[in-house]
């Protein structure tokens, strides 16, 4: 939240290479005292480093002190601004600040601490830096409130940059271009929840997603704080002056915008979506309630941990200078998405606050020690143990994991059908040595049973049957020369059906009931065709012979969708939760592109929506999707540098930093809690790996044919 956005100046930003990009950044705070003031305390800031730079005192300066019947005096001020009664305060935070111009006025910054007892509404709007109230008093004049530490302090030149840098504010940041209220777009990018599962990426991944979604109006001070997630978290605050946009959340971020100070509504949003368990339902806007979580998960929650102490995924709050943490009231909530263990700096990813920019938005405040950032976003120029911003870190409880097996099928380096069954909790895998030679690269489905079924073409070039349960089927049917069946499971039954390119380059379905469909559709010569089932329907997506992407359903659609592919290649294609399907395949420009449809009839499939992911693809390789739940999916692919990449539903980029052999195709499945995907490659040795989402590797160290890439199933 904390609207001190413009007190603070983002001096680096580290980008990778741009197929790699993610948002990153520092933030160095300026300190100076200028000649004609007097202060009245050191005015120190953590760099972005973590250590302190101490402003140097100048000239014949005597510190200036308020008196107790002033602060009493401020504190009155301060309330009758704000509209509340004096009992809604319960105290004056110890980071006073002071300074006087040379023209003998008085400036004066004095933090105020809410009433536990003060209605819930009171104590939020105590957040974003409001508990600070700015005071004047001119010779011969009394104190008059100037200002709230929101928006005042956020450079809108009601504080001469003298008395800020003798405060430790640093140099304001140059002014930012509006977001384009015409341009819903910019206003708030396209949001799109990429996981639904207890696990920290999953939290750290959508946190990341929403960086830069923004208030509507755009805002650059805090009076009107409209944004998209108080509309999820408080449907009951107002609506007055905010905007509306159009956005594809999942679950939705609310269409119609609040105004509310909103860092625990994001915060609340992130932790829900990701499936984080526990009294989430007592997640109120006010940031102090993620304390109250913490301690009904009995966490200890000690005051000032040290970076040791986080774990992405955890909530950090901040509370005033020396407030001993409680669930009354703080001053600001964030997730932690990144942790540097030595540098100890963490990374937050903040709503309500613009960190490094000037509009309010969900900002990546970048890589800064805890202390740096609880000060910088609140203001103070305490450090730790002398008047500084106070904090403590909340762990998100998570589901259970349950064990987790998938089997890969592949083909060894003598060209035999080898199964490798992994247990993804234990970490270690068993081996099936079947002894069945194979012609092409294999085809595994799990079936509704838990069994497996595996197709591919034998050495006499015909489709072969191999289920984990039961006896082998030579079916004796043709396949094209070198190329590979792909096989889909029916959700009951234990039933699936086998599509491929026949002997005449034709598609060809072969269903476990026997009832065989020569299509008489051409194929582009040496491709495969996909097939994905949901319930008993299918859909077939594949290379026709003009090039050309072609989708052909159970219900009778067959439409070529004249979206070029590249030669040679086979595209990839999974149901989604809402009735239509997710297709992914290398374009003639090398590039990956998805299509995306929301059901299977005729209009559905044709009116499709079409994605160039810009991410260029090795030759001739081809990519692999699967559907998590609340109709997300992913795709995995070999980069044009040969390195394992996943794209997601949401348009998030991943790298693995893992190499596969130049020339192969990964392939891809989801775990069953509908957000863990689980990718199996040939690696640059010519060995199977395996590689979750979460950051799971298992070098197996199994030779693979090099011509054949692998499969993977889940049950």
């Amino acid at each position: 939240m904390y609207k001190l956005h413009k007190l603070i100046r983002k001096a680096e930003v580290k980008l990778k290479a741009p197929q790699w990009a993610r948002r990153s950044g520092r933030v160095l705070a300026a300190l100076a005292v200028g000649a004609s003031l007097l202060v009245s305390s050191t005015a120190a800031v953590a760099n972005a480093a973590g250590q302190p730079h101490v402003a140097a005192s100048t000239g014949a300066a005597r510190a200036l002190h308020l008196s107790t019947a002033v602060q009493r005096q401020l504190l009155r001020r301060y309330a009758a601004y704000r509209h509340i009664p004096r009992s809604d305060i319960t105290r004056i935070t110890p980071d006073t600040r002071v300074a006087r111009t040379a023209n003998g006025t008085e400036w004066a910054l004095e933090g105020f601490v809410p009433s536990a007892r003060a209605p819930l509404a009171v104590r939020v709007s105590f957040q974003d830096a409001a508990s600070l109230g700015v005071f004047t008093e001119k010779p011969g004049k009394s104190w008059q409130v100037n200002g709230l530490g929101q928006p005042v302090l956020a450079c809108d030149d009601k504080i001469p940059a003298s008395v800020r840098r003798a405060w430790g504010l640093g140099n304001c940041p140059a002014a930012t271009a509006a977001p384009s209220a015409q341009n819903p777009s910019e206003v708030r990018p396209s949001v799109v929840r990429p996981m639904t599962s207890g696990t920290t990426a999953e939290i750290v991944t959508l946190a990341n997603a929403n960086v830069g979604v923004g208030d509507n109006p755009a805002s650059e001070n805090f009076d009107d704080d409209c944004n998209p997630y108080t509309g999820v978290e408080n449907p009951a605050a107002s609506s007055s002056g905010c905007g509306t946009s159009t956005n594809v959340g999942d679950p939705p971020i609310s269409d119609q915008d609040l105004n509310e100070f909103w860092c625990a509504d994001f915060a609340k949003y992130i932790w829900q979506s990701a499936g984080v368990i526990g009294p989430t339902s007592a997640l109120t806007p006010g940031a102090a309630s993620f304390y109250g979580y913490g301690s009904t998960e009995g966490e200890s929650m000690p005051t000032d941990p040290p970076v040791s102490d986080a774990q992405v995924g955890d909530a950090i709050v901040l509370y005033p200078p020396g407030t001993t943490p409680n669930s009354g009231s703080a001053d600001h909530v964030g997730i932690i998405t990144g942790v540097d263990d030595s540098a100890g700096t963490i990374d937050v990813v903040n709503g309500d606050m613009p960190w490094g920019t000037s509009y309010i938005e969900v900002s990546d405040a970048g890589y800064n020690t805890p202390q740096y950032f609880a000060n910088t976003a609140e203001g103070q120029s305490g450090g730790l143990g002398s008047g500084g911003e106070e904090w403590v870190f909340v762990a998100p409880q998570l589901p259970a994991v349950a064990d987790v097996n998938s089997l890969t099928e592949f083909a060894d380096n003598q060209g035999y059908l080898y199964g490798y069954a992994y247990d993804v909790t234990a970490g270690s895998g068993s081996n099936d040595q079947t002894g069945l030679g194979m012609g092409s690269g294999p085809s595994t489905a799990a079936l509704s049973d838990g069994s497996y079924i595996t197709a591919f073409q034998d050495p006499q070039g015909d489709l072969y049957l191999h289920p984990s349960s039961g006896s082998n089927d030579p079916t004796g049917l043709g396949m094209a020369t070198s190329t590979t069946p792909s096989v889909a499971a029916f959700s009951s039954g234990d039933g699936y059906i086998v599509a491929f390119q026949d002997a005449e380059g034709y598609l060809y379905l072969h269903p476990s009931s026997g009832s065989n469909d020569s299509t008489g559709l051409g194929m582009y010569p040496s491709t495969r065709p996909a097939i994905a089932a949901s319930g008993s329907s299918w859909v077939v997506a594949f290379e026709a012979n003009n090039g050309h992407l072609y989708i052909k359903t159970s219900g009778g659609v067959q439409q070529d969708m004249g979206l070029g592919m590249m030669e040679g290649t086979n595209p990839a294609i999974a149901m989604l939760a809402d009735g239509g399907f997710a297709v992914a395949f290398q374009a003639n420009t090398g590039l990956l592109y998805t299509y995306v449809t929301t059901g299977t009839t005729a209009a559905d499939v044709a009116g499709g929506t079409e994605t160039d992911s810009k991410l260029g693809m090795d030759n001739y390789t081809s990519p692999a999707i699967a559907a998590g739940s609340s109709s997300t999916w992913r795709v995995a692919f070999t980069t044009n540098t040969d390195y394992l990449y996943q794209y997601s539903s949401a348009g998030a980029e991943t790298t693995s930093g893992l190499g596969v052999a130049s020339g192969t195709s990964p392939a891809i499945a989801v775990e069953p809690n509908g957000s863990t995907y689980i990718m199996a490659f040939i690696d640059a040795q010519g060995d199977l790996y395996l590689h979750t989402s979460t950051g799971t590797n298992d070098p197996t160290g199994l030779g693979m044919a090099e011509d054949f890439s692998p499969t993977i199933a889940v049950p």
